[in-house]
């Protein structure tokens, strides 16, 4: 976005705002990735970091810690190697920014490990940035990978699928006295990729139905041309085409890591590759880009929050910034409350105490809120 307004002096557009309320207040850095050294490592007897194939070429790392340090406001870096999950948890509540290493494995699954990393950090009771650090090129893998261990299975893909089974089972009944059927459902699931598949998705978030992501997405021209040829109507060319997608969402389920609500931006969609979801936001980048808080600021502004969210993480920052401050600034005067402690000590016994109690906490709570709010 490149359209703003000018306020005192300064152009303002989404640029400068999501730098403001996402990328300015970040003030603590946690790398994982098992070719960085942690302290632990270069303080222990033997180290070698010139030890061939074991870690990064010192330039390497040196370029990604300095493009942190070189901030306005140099950052706080904390390294971890990833392997030992026990103690995982302890790190990762303590930055404002994780830079996560997709290929923490050695000879294992791509991902594996970095996703359910991933997935430990979303549990936490607030709103966390992530960066997937991939060696991995083109981005599309890592991505879909990702993506998938969040996804549940559709309701309508469910519901629908089972009857496009049925279509299907009948057309390859019909291909033993019809060649032009012949192996009809690998005929059929080609023509539906994986990247349809994650359109219809982002489609039917909308409130919107598959019959009409059939009837008009260009992509599955193909698809519906093979349709015609086996003569399906369009409620049978939705009922296979759910199946198909069943083949994709045989491995969602509905576990608590899961989320219900998610957003992404697929590579070649945007500017560049995101998932958000209400633990988090996980922007892509690849292990030759230079510099990682401009590819989160860039897929921040990619999503486009809304201004209430704006505005929410600025107070919050702003609150993390100047909270010690603005809490002696607000209660400074303290006789200002001595009416809610008196009613608090003086509140009746049994259930009606109880519900006059916790009426008075939410009142001051309300008030300490805003003082707090006024002043930063």
């Amino acid at each position: 976005m490149t359209e703003g307004v000018s306020t005192a002096g300064q152009e303002v557009n989404l640029s400068s705002l999501v730098k403001e309320a996402f990328i300015d207040p970040i003030r603590s850095v946690l790398i994982i990735d098992d070719e960085y050294p942690t302290w632990e490592n270069v303080f222990s007897v033997g180290f070698n970091p010139s030890e061939k194939g074991r870690w990064k070429e010192k330039e390497d790392i040196i370029a990604l810690i300095g493009q942190f340090r070189q901030k306005s406001k140099a950052m706080t870096i904390d390294i971890h190697d990833g392997e030992d999950n026990s103690d995982i948890g302890t790190y990762l509540h303590q930055s404002d920014l994780l830079v996560l290493d997709y290929q923490l494995e050695k000879g294992g699954k791509d991902g594996e490990r970095a996703i359910g990393i991933m997935k430990s950090l979303f549990r936490n009771r607030h709103f966390n940035l992530i960066v997937m650090h991939t060696a991995a090129e083109p981005l599309i893998g890592p991505f879909e990978t990702v993506l998938d261990s969040l996804l549940r299975p559709w309701p309508e893909v469910e519901e629908l699928g089972s009857a496009g089974k049925t279509v299907v089972e009948d057309l390859e009944d019909e291909a033993e006295a019809n060649a032009l059927l012949t192996n009809i459902w690998a005929r059929l699931k080609g023509t539906v990729s994986p990247d349809i598949h994650y359109l219809y998705r982002q489609y039917v978030q909308k409130g919107k139905k598959a019959a009409g992501f059939v009837r008009n997405e260009p992509k599955l021209e193909a698809f519906r041309n093979l349709c015609g040829v086996a003569n399906l109507q369009i409620e049978q060319q939705v009922q296979v085409f759910c199946r198909i997608l069943q083949t994709y969402e045989a491995s969602y389920g509905e576990e608590e890591d899961r989320p219900v609500d998610i957003r992404w931006s697929a590579p070649g969609q945007g500017r560049r590759p995101w998932i958000r979801t209400p633990g988090g936001f996980v922007a892509f980048a690849g292990k030759k880009d230079p510099q990682l808080l401009t590819a989160l600021a860039e897929a921040i502004e990619d999503w486009k929050p809304s201004p209430s969210r704006l505005i929410s993480s600025k107070i919050r920052a702003a609150i993390s910034a100047e909270g010690a401050f603005a809490e002696e600034s607000a209660l400074s005067d303290k006789h200002v409350y001595w009416k809610y402690y008196d009613e608090l000590t003086k509140s009746p016994a049994g259930d009606a105490g109880h519900s006059h109690r916790k009426s008075l906490l939410e009142a001051h709570a309300a008030r300490h809120t805003e003082r707090l709010l006024d002043v930063v």
